[in-house]
């Protein structure tokens, strides 16, 4: 067990004492750190994978949802979900952005995706199983993505309570 101290308050608590929605936040702006760092080293990179331009497209992915994530984990604590709810945001939020990165670093270093991603791919192809993989780890994301922004947005819904550092107006 974890144990923190309240800036606030001076008061020990418990890590698993916080609300579901600041762990989860905490959680998402740490794994999107990781997923940018994991973008920044994919970036490196790029010019040993065997599709460089897909390898850029993976770095950019690894950025890009990175970032989203540390953007989400921001905003987590102020979502207006059940728990159950709260969590299959989380978990398709982590799962569509760590998808998009890895498909794209997959294509990139087997040379493939040409049928499922053929802007970066151009006319490369790869094994029929792996043209499959890239094409099920796609619609994975795919709907993974889809999903958990429609679940922010829909947690985002109604008043709330006020923003931190902001006046509430009575």
């Amino acid at each position: 067990m974890i144990n923190a101290t309240s800036p606030s308050s001076g008061e020990t608590s418990s890590a698993s004492e916080a609300p579901l929605s600041q762990r989860l936040g905490r959680r998402l702006l740490r794994y999107g750190i990781v997923l940018f760092l994991l973008g920044l080293a994919t970036g490196r990179l790029v010019e040993s994978l065997a599709l460089p331009r897909m390898g850029l497209s993976s770095h950019l992915q690894g950025v890009m949802n990175g970032t989203f994530l540390v953007v989400v984990g921001l905003i987590w604590p102020h979502l207006r979900l059940h728990a159950l709810l709260l969590r299959a945001a989380y978990w398709l939020a982590l799962v569509g952005t760590y998808l998009n990165w890895a498909v794209t670093l997959a294509a990139a270093a087997w040379g493939a995706g040409g049928t499922t991603m053929p802007l970066a791919a151009g006319d490369h192809l790869g094994t029929p199983d792996q043209e499959l993989t890239l094409l099920i780890g796609l619609r994975a994301l795919n709907v993974a993505m889809f999903a958990s922004c429609f679940l922010v947005l829909w947690g985002l819904r109604g008043e709330g309570p006020p923003w931190p550092g902001s006046r509430s107006t009575y």
